[in-house]
């Protein structure tokens, strides 16, 4: 903490009144008072804004602002996110995590998953940059395969992006619904296997598979629902694609 002693009133003079000072050089005292206040305003306000929304929107924000043509998506995934059906939180959150539908061989590249053996995408996050990579499908008649896929990894993203307090509250909205999936339902191996070794994914594994492949006529949790509900419109249309729609 600094302290400021005026001298002797017959001591202190005013800048105008300074003989070594110009106008130019007052003009730059001014404009360096005015730039070092203006800088000290962003970080408090960008402060503030990680605190209350989170780091992970506001870089997003930021490099929509500072990186001309990052938004665009290519026709194939945008015909992708259409058949999603997106909302436009859900939009904006995809054109973050630029999504690139490409080979399989690049998919498992990409994941970090056997050639033999790769998955038909995943969200990877590295640092504070998202990407989201999908499979294109070799056979035109497993499309809606890559929307599934795509509306899985949004979810991922979207999990990531939660709050703390948000995941707090749906991890057991999260196990209390997938206890009401029969043991012998295959969503249960597809999560065994995506989680793997990584114990720390399974409640974001569970999160992704039944909102981009469960309905239920009853219902999710109203929480569960609303959170879902940010992302997409229609998420009844959406289930249908993966050729389940439970009633139970």
């Amino acid at each position: 903490m600094t302290f400021f002693e005026p001298g002797p009133t017959d001591s202190r003079r005013r800048h105008s009144d300074d003989p070594l000072s110009t106008p130019r050089e007052e003009r730059r005292r001014r404009a360096t008072v005015r730039w070092s206040s203006a800088a000290a305003a962003l970080c408090a306000v960008l402060f503030v804004a990680v605190v209350v929304i989170g780091p992970s929107t506001v870089i997003g924000a930021v490099r929509n602002v500072f990186a001309p043509g990052y938004a665009d998506l290519s026709d194939e995934v945008m015909a992708l996110a259409e058949k999603a059906h997106l909302t436009e939180e859900g939009m904006q959150l995809l054109i973050e995590t630029r999504p690139q539908l490409v080979d399989r061989d690049a998919v498992a590249e990409a994941c970090q998953r056997p050639a033999d053996d790769p998955p038909t995408g995943c969200y990877v996050a590295v640092g504070n940059f998202d990407r989201i990579f999908v499979a294109q499908p070799a056979d035109p008649r497993a499309a809606d395969l890559a929307v599934t896929t795509l509306a899985h990894e949004l979810l991922h993203a979207a999990y990531a992006n939660l709050s703390s307090a948000e995941r707090v509250r749906l991890g057991p909205l999260l196990t209390a619904e997938l206890e009401r999936v029969a043991i012998d339902d295959p969503i249960r191996r597809s999560i065994e296997w995506s989680v793997g070794g990584h114990e720390a994914s399974l409640e974001s594994e569970i999160f992704a598979y039944l909102g981009s492949e469960v309905v239920r006529v009853d219902g999710f949790a109203p929480d569960l629902e609303a959170i879902y509900a940010r992302f997409f419109t229609d998420r009844v249309a959406l289930a249908s694609l993966s050729g389940r729609l439970d009633d139970d």
